[in-house]
């Protein structure tokens, strides 16, 4: 039997759980899905790997956020 895809539509980060699946990473910032695996393969991106599963905690990454907007 199909499962029905699931439309996330986070309205902010702040919506978004703490840990965050590539796919759940995409949806929040309207990306598709090879950026955000090509985007979590950087070195300098917050992910945490679990075998072939990549998460990125929230926390994490609003740091580097922040750091990216200021320049840092």
């Amino acid at each position: 039997m199909a499962t029905a895809k699931k439309n996330i539509n986070y309205k902010s980060l702040d919506d978004a759980p703490a840990m965050m699946t590539v796919k759940q990473w995409c949806e929040l910032n309207g990306v598709n899905s090879a950026y955000g695996y090509k985007w979590a393969n950087r070195d300098d991106t917050p992910t945490i790997r679990f075998g072939n599963k990549i998460m990125i905690p929230k926390r994490a990454y609003k740091q580097w956020l922040e750091k990216e907007l200021n320049g840092e």
